[in-house]
């Protein structure tokens, strides 16, 4: 074969493959988008499947933010065995029955109302649009190469996209969510202060905490090493530690002794910082109705 015949046998295998990446990547991004078309048109729907209507939450839920939202009971089963409360950004929020036993009614609203935050700053959908980024940014960058590089230049980069394609690394979405993650909590967290239910809040997740440490310190009797041990449980972790998220509400919530005392917030070993100085000062002021 002469060597004019295998450099256009070369360029034709080359350009085919940037056209088969191509189609494949475009096909990707347009089930994608008929994917989640079809879940916010069905959301609400997807969102009671397994689980039954709590009218009285519900009713109260209503009152407070005067919006049709609906809270539900998950059956225990799968996700519905484990201590959660979670909503997919439409008008139902639903939480396990381990949570309900954990937390009283006032906590459970404050918990609802950290869901519905998360629904009324659309973070659902935001998530959904950098998911979306990798495949839009991945074509695009293939398109470009091709246009600039030349359909023979595809073939020494190929191998790079195409693996970035069949293993589905999400660069983008696992950047965004690492900048993002933390802010959206913190954010959910002061749809609850608004409403009137920060310190119901800071009460759910001082029980959460306690519960975590029953689990993952149970082996040992020290609480400088049990604090190190929930340190690198929420290292990395897409939701900040119990212990920040009080921090964060503290500051708007606490006010008079008896809130402090009400949530045993030294029993989670809180950090020596804001929260602490309020603290102790509340402890040590001998009216319980004076005002921080």
């Amino acid at each position: 074969m002469s060597v004019n015949k295998q450099e256009i046998l070369k360029e034709d295998a080359a350009t085919w493959g940037f056209i088969v990446i191509a189609a494949l990547t475009f096909a990707r991004i347009s089930l994608r988008l008929i994917h989640w078309i079809a879940f916010f048109a069905l959301r609400d729907k997807i969102a009671e499947e397994d689980t039954r209507l709590d009218p009285a939450l519900t009713e109260k839920f209503q009152k407070i933010v005067n919006e049709p939202y609906t809270i539900r009971i998950a059956k225990q089963t799968g996700r519905g065995k484990d201590l959660g409360c979670w909503t997919i950004g439409g008008r139902v929020i639903t939480y396990t029955v381990s949570m309900r036993d954990m937390l009283n009614d006032d906590e459970m609203i404050a918990i609802c109302l950290h869901e519905y935050g998360h629904t009324k700053e659309k973070h659902i959908e935001k998530d959904i649009i950098a998911e979306m980024s990798d495949s839009i940014v991945l074509g695009a960058i293939l398109l470009g190469m091709g246009a600039i590089v030349g359909p023979a230049g595809i073939s020494i980069i190929f191998g790079t996209i195409s693996n970035l394609f069949l293993f589905d690394i999400k660069i983008i979405e696992t950047l965004y969510k690492k900048l993002v993650n933390h802010k959206y909590e913190y954010i959910a967290d002061s749809y609850a202060h608004k409403f009137g239910y920060g310190k119901h809040l800071m009460s759910a997740f001082t029980k959460f905490e306690e519960y975590e440490r029953k689990i993952y310190c149970r082996y040992t009797n020290n609480s400088r090493d049990c604090s190190r041990i929930m340190n690198k449980l929420y290292k990395g972790a897409e939701h900040p530690s119990n212990r920040k998220r009080i921090e964060r509400l503290a500051g708007k919530a606490l006010r008079t002794v008896a809130d402090v005392k009400s949530l045993s917030l030294r029993s989670i070993d809180v950090a020596d910082d804001k929260v602490s100085k309020a603290m102790d000062k509340a402890l040590k002021d001998e009216d319980n109705n004076e005002e921080l």
